[in-house]
């Protein structure tokens, strides 16, 4: 995971990141040996803590230099759920579970938000996508499965 581990002679701190090993390309899927971990100074905003393991599997969503740090600006998950796939939208409280058929408005990955249209009512709710078939949505005292 990355760290801080000091500051730079010019005062400002260095962290532990990852960046990328070579030029990698839109929509590279990124594997272990894609990215390390390396030091830099960061002069203003704060660096991207995430460790190697958790940018493995995502996918590049601009052109990404060598040497360049990985942040939630530069890659993202996986899509598996695409606009107007048929889902379920999943709507759990302490003590009961609905189902209801939806339509997906928005494309995305497991853990993202997503707007769904409920199929028999029409109406439109936002919801977390669980997998490839399931959007969750919480209400209050809802729980995740």
């Amino acid at each position: 995971m990355a760290a801080e581990v000091n500051q730079a002679e010019t005062g400002f701190p260095i962290f532990e990141v990852v960046v990328a090993t070579a030029d990698l390309p839109r929509g590279h899927v990124i594997s272990a040996g894609d990215v390390k971990v390396e030091s830099q100074e960061f002069r203003s905003g704060q660096p991207d803590l995430r460790s190697v393991e958790d940018f493995v599997g995502l996918r590049t969503s601009r052109h990404v230099l060598s040497g360049s740090s990985l942040t939630s600006l530069n890659v993202q998950a996986i899509p598996i759920v695409e606009r107007g796939a048929q889902v379920t939208i999943l709507v759990q409280t302490s003590s009961l579970v609905v189902s209801a058929p939806g339509i997906a408005r928005g494309t995305g990955g497991v853990g993202e938000v997503i707007s769904v249209e409920n199929i028999l009512s029409k109406q439109v709710v936002s919801g977390e996508i669980i997998d490839a078939q399931t959007v969750q949505v919480n209400v209050r005292g809802s729980s995740a499965p």
